[in-house]
């Protein structure tokens, strides 16, 4: 199949999902390190790194993921270079390891075909309604045709 160069900014279909996908990893990784510090004993003067990266989070919108990271390496605050840093290694290793890329693709295209499949009901439903004709005049042609057949035999 021919998919136009200029269909994603210039991108093939394989690079947008990468770049998502990378984009997603990078949630994942962000989700962890909040997970992990929300379960790590503090003391009361300890830096709140949960409360931190969530503003952080509000108040940089993820367009980017590495645009995104780089800005959070460049925080004044140490502690969230080190979550910079931390998400760095969480995202590259959930896509080597943990990620089940083959569940993708069979997930995609069952969801794919049972969609296409209830759309197109859903269409042929709609396209062959008859709510608008007289039921009987149109069963009256069909017995038309059948006695026509049977004359010409």
């Amino acid at each position: 199949m021919f998919v136009p160069t200029d269909s994603f900014g210039g991108m093939t279909p394989e690079e947008k999902a990468a770049d998502a996908l990378k984009k997603l990893f990078t949630f994942v990784a962000i989700r962890t390190v909040l997970n992990e510090e929300e379960e790590r004993e503090k003391e009361p003067d300890d830096f709140d790194l949960s409360t931190e990266l969530k503003s952080f989070v509000d108040e940089n919108p993820m367009i980017r993921s590495d645009e995104w990271l780089s800005k959070l390496l460049r925080h004044s605050a140490f502690e969230m270079r080190a979550s910079a840093s931390r998400i760095l290694e969480l995202r590259e290793e959930f896509a080597e390891e943990d990620f089940k890329w083959e569940r993708v693709q069979d997930d995609v295209l069952q969801s794919m075909k049972k969609d296409n499949g209830e759309l197109m009901k859903n269409y042929m439903i709609a396209s062959m309604s008859f709510s608008s004709l007289d039921l009987g005049s149109v069963d009256e042609g069909f017995a038309d045709e059948g006695e026509e057949d049977e004359k010409n035999s």
